[in-house]
């Protein structure tokens, strides 16, 4: 009896103790954001809101972006092999393979888009199938329903994505990244904002 009073009161000193050093957590992972989380965030929201006016010019911008990234990383992986693996033919393929679509990207911007267009829709319906998987699990726990909500909303853009193919693709890939910047540029927003309050 007398060990099991002992447990109770461990277990209420260290409520306070773990809740405390669930705020010291939680204040830390707000201060990672910095300062200037709220302009950031003001800035982003911007570019998608004119990404959504102009959706054509925010999906050649994006396709130019994995362009470039393709051909950064083809050159960065060449250096590498050049000074490492010089005789690994496959390592060779591996840099050539990457800086070959990222030119054919960069010559041919409308079928990129279409292509990027065609990875999202795949993107993201495997998402939706994994939000149905998670909510299927977790259900009747706390919040199983938005990932319901977040998988429904993922097969209604692939489904949108993939029906208005490839016609609709200039202006399907410039509107997703437009309203993706201003719900990270939201996000960002009301964390600054609350890092300011405290």
């Amino acid at each position: 009896m007398k060990q099991q009073q002992t447990a109770g009161n461990d277990e209420k000193q260290d409520a306070p103790l773990s809740a405390s050093v669930s705020r010291k957590i939680i204040k830390k992972e707000l201060e990672y954001f910095g300062p200037h989380s709220t302009l950031i965030g003001v800035l982003l929201m911007l570019l998608g809101v004119l990404g959504l006016v102009m959706p054509e010019l925010l999906s050649l911008v994006s396709e130019g972006a994995v362009a470039g990234l393709f051909i950064a990383g083809g050159i960065l992986w060449g250096i590498h092999t050049a000074r490492s693996e010089r005789s690994d033919a496959m390592s060779w393929m591996k840099s050539l393979v990457l800086l070959a679509a990222g030119a054919v990207l960069v010559a041919f911007p409308l079928p990129g888009v279409a292509a990027l267009v065609i990875f999202l829709g795949v993107y993201l319906t495997f998402d939706a199938v994994s939000s149905f998987t998670w909510a299927r699990r977790r259900k009747p726990e706390k919040g199983w329903g938005w990932m319901v909500v977040n998988g429904i909303i993922d097969i209604l853009l692939a489904i949108i994505f993939f029906f208005g193919w490839p016609e609709t693709s200039i202006f399907m890939l410039g509107i997703y990244v437009g309203v993706s910047l201003i719900f990270d540029g939201w996000a960002l927003f009301v964390i600054g904002s609350n890092l300011k309050k405290d």
